[in-house]
């Protein structure tokens, strides 16, 4: 089964769910609407009722419009505007239901970074490259590594020996700036520093949706990372990614 397949599915069995959740509501709210007679009593619940019964109708419209979105991998913009104004209220509450299902978050998380890529792409951001910040971990870093790059990104050697080197000159090529992040506090100080226009994000599944999620009015593309030796030590990145999502929304290269 491929990853794609594996997350749709996840968030489909997350969307029964709540779906689920919120018939029972209505069903218990019908119940006392039909066997309670006082007639303030009635109007009040016959008000609930119809509230559920719009949420369910909504949150069916939102399930089938991300679905297709992913299937897709691509969304209609006014959609895409749409989707964003609740898409932080549907991944809050899919990854508290996969704790309580026991189903592996990262799936679902790596599920909603795709969806917010679909998301960017569809709104199609375009920025001046000085207002571009380039987000990526210090655990990209070879562990062994003798030089601090976190306050200070040209204090690394080029050696190669890790994806660091390739990041750095992708950031210089198109003269974009770049932190090197030791954690969210790290991150956040930076985007205040920065006020960036735009920012690609490069981390694990966890810490990109955190970072969606914390970060309000700009516009993220999120890249994972990967662990081939365990997670926050020597992890990698399709470095072409990054390229990829500079020319995507870079206007000008100059300094």
């Amino acid at each position: 089964m491929d990853f794609k397949r594996e997350r749709l599915q996840v968030f489909f069995k997350i969307s029964q769910v709540f779906i689920a959740l919120a018939f029972a509501v209505l069903f218990i709210a019908l119940m006392v609407y039909l066997y309670v007679d006082e007639v303030t009593y009635n109007l009040i619940m016959l008000i609930l009722v119809v509230l559920v019964f719009i949420i369910i109708l909504f949150s069916a419209l939102l399930i089938y419009i991300i679905a297709t979105a992913y299937r897709a991998g691509r969304i209609n913009k006014t959609f895409a505007l749409f989707i964003n104004k609740f898409i932080k209220i549907v991944m809050s509450i899919a990854i508290d239901l996969v704790s309580i299902l026991r189903i592996d978050k990262n799936i679902m998380r790596s599920f909603f970074v795709d969806i917010n890529n679909i998301i960017v792409n569809s709104v199609n951001p375009k920025s001046e490259n000085d207002k571009i910040l380039l987000l990526v971990p210090h655990c990209l870093q070879w562990a062994k590594c003798g030089y601090k790059v976190t306050n200070d990104p040209s204090n690394c050697k080029r050696c190669g020996k890790c994806d660091i080197t390739r990041i750095l000159d992708i950031a210089e090529r198109y003269n974009i700036k770049i932190c090197i992040a030791s954690g969210g506090t790290m991150a956040r100080k930076a985007i205040q520093e920065n006020r960036p226009k735009l920012i690609i994000s490069v981390a694990c599944s966890r810490d990109l949706i955190h970072g969606i999620l914390d970060i309000d009015n700009i516009p993220v593309i999120a890249i994972e990372n990967t662990t081939p030796e365990g997670p926050c030590i020597n992890t990698k990145v399709e470095v072409d990614k990054i390229e990829d999502a500079i020319k995507q929304v870079i206007i000008n290269r100059n300094g």
